[in-house]
């Protein structure tokens, strides 16, 4: 399978700070590739490498094959990005906008292509509009039709769905998932795992500058194996019943009034049954997967 992205040990410190310390990556053709990190991982400062607009202080970095140092020009003619957040001229139309932007990039974007991104990104109807009327998730969709101007094979989107209501949460997601169907490949930057689940096939996640795992978003989200919580109203006496049962090798453990255990997500109507049949009264269940988890505790970590 072809590599769109390849990454080695790359690293990036401003002065005594060190952003980015061992960050090792591959992104393959066709993929949704899912980036992610609690705010502070250095996923903003990884992107701005790939997309050469600062330079690694080590490490290497290959998109197309080819080292990105010595073939900026040539690469960057088939990348779209956006880093942060897309900047408009708020007083000009969103069309004005496209064709000043297709200019400085050097394209050459004929009126019907900006009219069928306009359509793409369902901005259809509002082009002749001024863009400070532009909503935050409407200036979103109009950052990724400006993405699209010279028709990339990669598309970088750093944190797309920030600021954005539901409604527009799922309006970038549609999006993504059509660019994705017309063979793009899309490096997806995110801190919500949610997101990336439902839209990802690959993923890596980052954690103070290093690459903590990476791999395919269905077996690193398995359900095999899950932190399951029991709210019970006699957890000694569940604990107890569950380590005489097959569940003993579980990894049970009492906390307050829960019972908490490790078993695949089929297990937890048996362990329901288990504790019914012995009287017991549980108030709730609830699981996350182990990876889910950990996220969620460096998230937390990070605040």
């Amino acid at each position: 399978m072809e590599k769109i992205i390849e990454v080695n040990n790359l690293q990036k410190s401003f002065g005594s700070f060190q952003a980015v310390t061992n960050i090792n990556m591959q992104v393959f053709a066709g993929d949704c590739y899912g980036f992610l990190g609690p705010n502070g991982a250095g996923k903003s400062t990884t992107i701005r490498m790939l997309t050469g607009l600062i330079k690694p202080s080590a490490g290497t970095v290959s998109v197309f094959g080819l080292p990105l140092h010595h073939h900026k020009t040539n690469i960057l003619s088939k990348v779209g990005a956006i880093v942060e957040k897309p900047d408009f001229y708020n007083y000009l139309s969103a069309e004005k906008n496209l064709v000043l932007f297709a200019r400085i990039c050097g394209c050459n974007v004929p009126q019907k292509r900006i009219d069928e991104l306009f359509d793409v990104v369902g901005l259809n109807g509002r082009q002749k509009d001024l863009v400070k009327s532009y909503s935050h998730g409407m200036k979103q969709r109009l950052g990724i039709a400006q993405v699209l101007l010279n028709n990339p094979q990669l598309i970088i989107l750093d944190e797309p769905t920030t600021g954005l209501d539901p409604q527009g949460i799922i309006d970038i997601r549609n999006l993504i998932n059509y660019l994705r169907q017309q063979g793009k490949t899309i490096l997806l930057s995110s801190h919500i795992l949610s997101e990336i689940e439902l839209i990802s096939n690959r993923m890596i996640i980052i954690n103070k500058g290093q690459t903590v795992i990476e791999g395919s978003v269905t077996e690193l989200l398995s359900e095999k194996a899950l932190h399951v919580t029991i709210d019970v109203n006699k957890p000694e006496m569940a604990m107890q019943l569950l380590q005489q049962s097959k569940f003993a090798l579980a990894q049970i453990e009492i906390d307050g009034t829960a019972l908490k255990l490790n078993i695949p997500k089929d297990d937890i109507a048996q362990v329901n049954k288990l504790l019914a049949q012995a009287n017991l009264d549980v108030f709730e269940i609830s699981f996350k997967r182990p990876l889910e988890s950990y996220f969620l505790k460096l998230t937390h970590n990070n605040k």
